[in-house]
């Protein structure tokens, strides 16, 4: 089992106008298996380690510098952590943008502090990763504002706000970064046509004649956009499928990875397990095992 990340450290900033929290997470055992709603926005960062993101009947892996959006009345879990799965969340206002982000052309701000009940994003899936490279940086900008939180030092109402603002405008960043004007719609195509056709082989020519650039251009703009290329695109979309199968049907192996897009059995055992951190027989057995409790998120985390 892996280690859960909700028995946190939690205080308020003291700004009542925006209310940020920090809730660092910890590597003490917990069941993941049971349902989270939300009364205030959280992003939802992994910082280490990997597990799988269920909301509903919809399942995603995620891994480290991924980063979740949950918005007030969602609901989600997680299971299948690995040993070092480690998330720490910001928990804030959405109703009550800063008034520095105001004019900015950043896309992920849309999602952030949407203004309607439709988010207009999956909220399943990453809304951004951050790169690799970047880890160290966001990881200090988050523990800085961890520290502004807690220890509610002289100019801390000032100081918490601000540096939100800076860890949103990195965040925000990361998910545009360098994506070329009408770029993000054009992908809308192939990453439609992935999801419909995700057992078939990887169609690199055929994806980017519908998104109306070239391969290399197309591979750019992936990268920018979901943060991993079609290849890895469409691998998460074949886990996810044959988690569903896994979870809900008494398919073997060998049906699961025909009816994904694998190669066979041996080959759909090698990517599950790099992808989520165990096997097709452990996530099976857990799934049939454990059903997800619906609870209040506060509750649960007292």
């Amino acid at each position: 089992m892996g280690h859960d990340v909700l028995r946190e450290s939690e205080q308020q900033s003291g700004n009542n106008r925006f209310n940020v929290f920090v809730r660092l997470g910890t590597r003490e055992p917990l069941d993941f298996n049971r349902y989270y709603s939300y009364a205030r926005s959280e992003l939802q960062i992994v910082i280490h380690g990997s597990a799988v993101h269920h909301m509903q009947e919809r399942s995603m892996p995620i891994r480290e510098n991924d980063v979740l959006l949950l918005h007030p009345g969602m609901q989600n879990y997680f299971t299948d952590g690995s040993d070092d799965f480690l998330l720490h969340r910001i928990c804030y206002n959405s109703k009550v943008p800063p008034p520095a982000i105001f004019g900015e052309p950043l896309e992920l701000f849309q999602h952030l502090y949407p203004g309607t009940e439709n988010p207009g994003y999956d909220p399943l899936v990453p809304v951004t990763h951050v790169p690799d490279y970047d880890h160290e940086l966001y990881l200090n900008l988050i523990l800085r504002l961890y520290y502004e939180c807690t220890k509610k030092r002289l100019g801390h109402k000032v100081m918490v706000p601000t540096m939100f603002v800076e860890l949103l405008v990195y965040l925000a960043r990361g998910y545009n970064q360098n994506l070329e004007p009408g770029a993000a719609w054009r992908l809308e195509a192939p990453a439609a046509y992935l999801a419909r056709h995700f057992d078939a082989p990887l169609d690199l020519p055929m994806l980017a004649k519908l998104a109306g650039m070239s391969e290399r251009n197309l591979f750019r703009h992936f990268k920018q956009q979901f943060g991993m290329s079609p290849r890895r695109y469409l691998e998460r979309l074949r886990i996810q499928n044959a988690m569903r199968l896994l979870r809900n049907s008494d398919c073997g192996r060998e049906e699961i990875a025909m009816q994904c897009g694998f190669c066979d059995g041996n080959h759909l055992s090698r990517v599950f397990q790099k992808v989520t951190g165990c096997s097709c027989l452990h996530f099976r057995r857990r799934a049939r095992e454990t059903k997800p409790d619906s609870d209040d998120c506060a509750s649960s985390r007292n």
